[in-house]
This record gives C-alpha cells, structure tokens and sequence, in this order.
C-alpha cells in the first residue's frame, strides 16, 4: 500500500523584535529596536507584510535592506532568510511604551503564533530643571 499526499508550500515567517537601548528609560529619550523578520521555512515568501504599531512612541528613523519605512511589503523573502529593521522612536511621554511587529505572507505559515512580537518599558518623567534668577543676583568676585 502506498499513500501519496501532495507537498504544499510553507513559509514559516516570525516576527524577533528587540529593545537595543538599555534601561532606565526616560520620556523624550530616543530608543532602538532591532527587528528581524525571518523566513524558517522550506518555501520562498512572497508579498511579506511587516505593520508595526506603536505605542507612546513617536518614530525618528527606519532603515532596512529592503524597507525603508516601518510599514511595508517586501517582495519576497527567500526560505531561511531574514530582513533585519533597525528602528529609532522617542519615547513620547512618561510611563509604559511599546512595540509591536506583525508579519504576513501569501504562502501557508504553518506557525502563525510567531508572526507577532513585542517589547517594551517604562519611561520616568523627566526632572524639572528650570532655573530662576532672582533680582539681586551678582556673580561671583573674580
């Protein structure tokens, strides 16, 4: 007895996306991820979406093999290879921040579950520094 059972094409994408900048965070200080979007399956990719999705983060810089731009399409992305994003934000504001990448092909992706990755922190406020003079201020004597 002999069973044949067709091959179907898999891409297996997922999303690896690191928080470069160590902590302590502070609000209006500029952070860096690392974003890696892979393809661990035996098929070629093709028409990969990348959407990431901020939060309390305001984007300052993006730059990638094939994307510029932190939402895109790349084209293809061949079987056990990866397209690394590097990303800058600022962190808007004091309290939790965070990231989330999401990547999707046309082909069957037999592990969805690691299509989507987040990381993130928490930002302090920053001190007031305000200086006031006062009248009757004289520097000091030389």
């Amino acid at each position: 007895v002999s069973i044949t059972k067709p091959l179907v094409a898999a891409a297996d994408l997922a999303a690896q996306l690191s928080l470069e900048t160590p902590p302590p965070y502070n609000a209006q200080q500029e952070i860096e991820y690392r974003l890696r979007v892979v393809n661990g399956g035996l098929s070629n990719a093709n028409a990969v979406d990348i959407v990431v999705t901020p939060d309390n983060l305001e984007l300052q810089f993006a730059s990638g093999l094939q994307c510029s731009d932190v939402n895109c399409q790349l084209s293809g992305l061949d079987r056990f290879n990866d397209e690394i994003i590097t990303l800058v934000y600022r962190v808007e504001g004091a309290g939790d921040f965070n990231l989330m990448a999401a990547v999707e092909g046309l082909e069957l992706d037999p592990v969805p579950a690691n299509n989507i990755d987040s990381e993130g922190g928490t930002a302090n406020a920053l001190p007031n520094i305000d200086v006031i003079f006062t009248s009757g201020f004289e520097p000091p004597d030389p």
